[in-house]
């Protein structure tokens, strides 16, 4: 009878396992950061692919690059942690990044339009 009975492994210990981290810590998968532009720290965010985001942003930010704050988190953290912004201006720096996409955004309507 007892060798009938299986054991299961650990979920975050099986490779590939939706809630497996290379850290072995289940869940902390997202990173948070800044996008900055030279020293100035013009949009914070959170994504689980700091390479692909920083790709992303240089699209419409050339020259910009992320620098990674703190370690590795939950999401339901990090996406806290986004919403104060992780600065005491975060509603400023939100406020800008909305702006400049706005902008960014016009303009490439217009070119699409000639």
């Amino acid at each position: 009878m007892a060798d009938m009975i299986r054991k299961h492994p650990n979920p975050s210990t099986v490779k590939g396992h939706k809630y497996s981290t290379d850290s072995g810590r289940v869940g902390r998968d997202t990173y948070k950061y800044h996008l900055k532009d030279g020293n100035k720290v013009v949009y914070c965010g959170v994504t689980n692919d700091l390479d692909r985001r920083e790709k992303e942003h240089q699209m419409t930010s050339p020259g910009s690059h992320i620098v990674k704050v703190g370690r590795r988190t939950t999401k339901s953290a990090a996406l806290k942690w986004e919403k104060s912004a992780g600065s005491p201006n975060g509603s400023q720096v939100r406020t800008a990044a909305k702006k400049a996409i706005e902008t960014h955004g016009r303009a490439l309507r217009e070119l699409g339009r000639l």
